[in-house]
């Protein structure tokens, strides 16, 4: 297979899998018994976490998202009582966000399940080395950014 051919079917590959995690993602998930989460949901409680005390506009930078997109979801998070809002610097407009205590146990729910899911890839790829993953993720940044500067290109 020639090089422009094997990047192709790449593209093919990529395109595909974009679906599929696009239809994954918006299929909601029980954390509990009783806290149905969707993926974009517990992934920004996760970034919360990951980041806290952090900002909706940081979060929505982060995420190449829309400031409006994250203020909702994060409206969405505080009113489950998965976040602590505080006002920075006696400025009632800019607001860190934390976790919760309850959203904490969400978010070690959430990357629990994330590294147990990631554990069961790493058995199937037992013939990969780690100089093959890295080669595979950096051939994915590339095709990320180039897809980023022409977002932001079109972005008006």
């Amino acid at each position: 297979m020639e090089k422009t051919e094997a990047f192709q079917t790449l593209m093919k590959n990529l395109n595909y899998f974009d679906r599929i995690l696009n239809r994954y993602q918006s299929l909601p998930r029980w954390y509990g018994r009783d806290l149905l989460l969707y993926s974009s949901e517990a992934d920004l409680l996760a970034a919360i976490g990951d980041g806290e005390p952090i900002t909706a506009t940081e979060l929505a930078r982060m995420k190449v998202s829309t400031p409006s997109a994250i203020s909702q979801t994060v409206k969405k998070l505080d009113a489950k009582g998965l976040l602590i809002r505080d006002a920075q610097d006696g400025d009632r407009r800019t607001v860190s966000l934390r976790l919760s205590e309850a959203g904490r146990q969400v978010y070690q729910l959430h990357r629990q399940r994330e590294a147990d899911r990631y554990d069961a890839y790493m058995q199937e790829l037992a013939d990969y080395t780690p100089e093959d993953i890295a080669r595979a993720a950096a051939l994915v940044d590339f095709v990320t950014e180039k897809y980023l500067e022409e977002f932001r290109s079109l972005d008006m």
